[in-house]
Order: structure tokens, then C-alpha cells, then sequence
């Protein structure tokens, strides 16, 4: 029998007579075309791949047989060129390695046996690991496409995210009716958070006079985050709710944004408060971060630090 090894390169593409032999081969070790659909999925086949063969499986399952599943694979995995070569070398691999024949009929199983015999010559154990650097490398490009293009699509899901935030927010100066700026508010909060990705908690302790809060777990600490709509600067008297509520919890800090901003006098009065539990933002900052696309860490970060070392409650917004 003439040795099949010299028509298998290093790409592992299958040629007609190595892709005819596995052809053979696959559907004896299998009883059911699921079971061969999940030989390929355990070997790396991609799901579009897959999931194209589980349909024709659907529409008409009496007309497509295990042969001629395992052809359409086989041929598209070769199809897809270098993207598939570690799914084709893990075929061969699994196949070379097979030990086990009473997951198929048994009918088939001294068949099957031969043909495997007849695969370990092409892909033997020792082929199969030294070709595993190869295949490594090949792998490794994979994936280092496959982060590419998920950091891609992470920037572009953020940034739909961040235009629909701001559509929201910007909806939430036009609305009159309270309540239904409370709920366009109460969206809006966590997601400010979440898209800067700082986690976020629901925040139980709230007091009741806000109109959205969320608790964020930011640089080793938890803040409970309050965001009050006021048509006025809130003064010391208003601010209170939330420092009662944060010295009932000692692990707490605090942090208030306020769509009018706050009077001199609260602003001062919190300022004298040591240590800092409490930090002040105007809801304007957070509207002109998210135009200009600027970092929400870098202003919580500069807003901490003039409340610990300056003694400021209400620091400027830092210029990116």
C-alpha cells in the first residue's frame, strides 16, 4: 500500500485522497450524526461552520448521511485555509490517538479499525507531536486575530453605548414630568459607570430623597453614588441625607452630583468635614466629560485626591 504521509504538508490541508480516507473513516467510530457533529465541535470546528450543517440536519435529516456530514466538514475546513489549519491538524491528531471503537456500530468496527491503522501511518503519534509546534504557532495567530477583532468590537459596543447614554442623558434636561425624568435618570446612573467599566451595585441604603442612585465599587472602595435634579444649588440642609447615610455605614464613601451644582455655604461646610467621607460633582462635569470623550476614573481620581490632601469637597474638572 503506498504511504499516504508525502500528500499532507505542513498547512494540514486535507488533498482529495487524505480528505476521502477521513471521509471513510469518521462516521464507522459514530452511531449518530449528532455524535459526529460533536467529534468536530471537540476539535475546534467554528460554529458558523457547524451550525450551517445542523440546519441542513434539520430541514431534511433522512437525506444527509454521516458520510456526507463528515464530507461537508472536511471540506469546509479545508475551505477556510490557514484560519482552520489547528482544526484540521486536531482531526488528524484525534483520529491518529482513537483507541476506543464500541462508540460505533459494530458492524463497522473492524473497518474502522483498518482505517485508522491506515491514518496513524499519515498522522502517527510521533507526526502528530512534532507537528504540534507548527500548529501551536498557527493557533497563536488565531487568536491573536481573534483579540483584534474582540477588542474592535469592544471599542465600537462602547461607543454605541457611550451615544446612547448621552442621547438619554441630554432627554432627561428636556422632560418635565419628574417622575418620568426619574427614570430616565435611574438608566442613566448605572450605565455611566458600567461604560467607564466600574462595577456597580444596587444601592439599597440610598436615602429616599434622591432621584437616582447606584453603588460603585471603584480603586478598592465602595461609594454610594446620588444623583438629585434640583432647580436650585443645594445647600448644607440637602446634603445631609447622604451623610447621615454614609456614617451608618463605615465602609462607605460618598459621592453627590447635582444638576444646579451647590451653594458656597455647603460647599464650605462640607469641606470642614474631617476625614472626607463625601465628594460633590455637578452633573454639568459628566455632561461635558461624555462630549469630549474624556476618562470618568481620571475625574473621580482627581476629585478624591483634593478632598484627602486639599481638604476640597467640590474640586475642578481636570483637563484631559
Amino acid at each position: 500500500m503506498p504511504s499516504l504521509r508525502p500528500a499532507l504538508d505542513r498547512s494540514y490541508h486535507y488533498p482529495p485522497d487524505v480528505l476521502e480516507l477521513l471521509v471513510d473513516t469518521i462516521p464507522r467510530l459514530i452511531k449518530s450524526k449528532a455524535g459526529l457533529l460533536e467529534f468536530f465541535e471537540q476539535a475546534g470546528t467554528p460554529e458558523e461552520l457547524i451550525a450551517e450543517w445542523r440546519t441542513k440536519l434539520h430541514k431534511d435529516r433522512m437525506s444527509v448521511s454521516k458520510y456526507h456530514l463528515a464530507r461537508g466538514l472536511l471540506r469546509g475546513l479545508n475551505a477556510l485555509g490557514d484560519e482552520a489549519r489547528p482544526v484540521r491538524h486536531q482531526v488528524l491528531s484525534r483520529l491518529a490517538r482513537y483507541a476506543d471503537f464500541s462508540a460505533g456500530w459494530e458492524d463497522d468496527r473492524g473497518r474502522a479499525e483498518e482505517l485508522v491503522s491506515r491514518i496513524r501511518e499519515l498522522a502517527g503519534v510521533t507526526d502528530a507531536d512534532t507537528w504540534q509546534a507548527s500548529c501551536q504557532e498557527a493557533l497563536t495567530r488565531q487568536v491573536t486575530r481573534e483579540t483584534y477583532h474582540a477588542r474592535l468590537k469592544h471599542t465600537e459596543d462602547r461607543r454605541q453605548a457611550l451615544e446612547a447614554l448621552k442621547r438619554d442623558l441630554y432627554q432627561a434636561f428636556r422632560v418635565s414630568d419628574p417622575s418620568e425624568r426619574r427614570a430616565i435618570l435611574g438608566s442613566v446612573l448605572p450605565r455611566l459607570f458600567t461604560c467607564h467599566d466600574i462595577r456597580t451595585r444596587q444601592a439599597t441604603a440610598a436615602p429616599p430623597v434622591d432621584d437616582a442612585a447606584v453603588l460603585i465599587e471603584f480603586d478598592e472602595g465602595f461609594f454610594l453614588v446620588e444623583l438629585r435634579w434640583s432647580d436650585r444649588p443645594l445647600d448644607f440642609k440637602q446634603l445631609a441625607p447622604h451623610l447621615v447615610t454614609l456614617y451608618g455605614c463605615p465602609d462607605l464613601r460618598g459621592l453627590l452630583i447635582s444638576s444646579s451644582g451647590f451653594t458656597d455655604h455647603a460647599v464650605r461646610d462640607l469641606s470642614s468635614i474631617q476625614p472626607q467621607r463625601m465628594v460633590l460633582c455637578q452633573l454639568q462635569e459628566i455632561v461635558l466629560l461624555l462630549e469630549q470623550g474624556h476618562d470618568l476614573k481620571k475625574l473621580l481620581r482627581a476629585k478624591l485626591r483634593a478632598a484627602e490632601t486639599e481638604q476640597k469637597a467640590l474640586a475642578s474638572n481636570p483637563k484631559s
